[in-house]
């Protein structure tokens, strides 16, 4: 392809406008979705594997290298491959290649070339799988810890019982 990868594009340029970006992952999200029909997950869906063209008419996925078949469940278990920055939860934590881990990574890849950044800030150079793995069991535990004094807003003249009735 005679152009840049989205990488080079969004860092040299800056975002996508947003038809440029409809350009590019209209038939990005369709060769996931060959892909998935296929029964395969790429596994390496980044900035880096997205190939456009300089007037935009030619976009490939490219790094189909390690794409890797689906089992009759839809996923693969195996070892983890692909951009720390870039790849889903599962596939970093269980090995788990799927078809929605390749929607993540295309999610992730939309989020840069609409802003120029990646969504977290985890998967630098000198991080190890292990080390980013750390890192998403320590946001899971945050994230699912509620405190309950939090859920209902304290209120002067209803009681707590009165409050969760009326679901304030």
């Amino acid at each position: 392809v005679d152009g840049k990868n989205l990488e080079e594009r969004v860092s040299n340029e800056g975002p996508l406008k947003l038809d440029e970006f409809f350009k590019v992952f209209v038939p990005i999200a369709n060769a996931q979705l060959f892909l998935a029909n296929e029964g395969y997950a790429h596994r390496d869906i980044k900035p880096n594997n997205i190939l456009i063209s300089h007037d935009y008419k030619v976009v490939k996925l490219t790094d189909l290298q390690n794409a890797v078949r689906l089992d009759e469940s839809g996923s693969y278990m195996g070892e983890s491959y692909g951009s720390i920055k870039t790849m889903a939860p599962e596939l970093i934590l269980e090995g788990k290649a799927s078809p929605e881990s390749d929607v993540y990574s295309l999610g992730v890849c939309m989020y840069y070339a609409l802003t120029g950044e990646m969504p977290y800030d985890y998967g630098q150079k000198d991080e190890t799988l292990e080390s980013v793995q750390a890192q998403i069991k320590e946001m899971r535990e945050n994230y699912y810890r509620i405190d309950e004094s939090k859920l209902v807003p304290p209120h002067p003249i209803l009681t707590l019982d009165d409050r969760r009735i009326l679901r304030l």
